[in-house]
């Protein structure tokens, strides 16, 4: 399985055309599905050091924690997933 798939397209969402109405020609966005397998450490200090969740105390939060890992957890380690898009325009 990769560690990442990226896919082309043109939407018709509107997204893509707010940026075709400010002058952008040649508008596109390429999204990538992104898996990542971490141990629980490695997801503590990645909280810890990128401030993703308000207030992250890993005491604190030790339940939520735990239900992360039960509903995530594979053979490789505890699969976390993103979807960042990039858009290219030409001007």
């Amino acid at each position: 399985m990769p560690y990442a798939r990226a896919s082309w397209w043109k939407t018709s969402a509107g997204r893509l055309e707010r940026y075709e109405m400010r002058g952008f020609k040649e508008v596109y966005e390429m999204s990538f599905l992104v898996k990542r397998y971490y141990t629980m450490d490695q997801i503590i200090k990645e909280m810890l050091f990128n401030p993703i969740v308000k207030d992250f105390d890993p005491k604190k939060d030790e339940t939520r924690l735990k239900e992360l890992e039960r509903r995530c957890k594979t053979e490789r380690g505890i699969r976390i997933t993103g979807d960042p898009i990039i858009i290219f325009g030409r001007k």
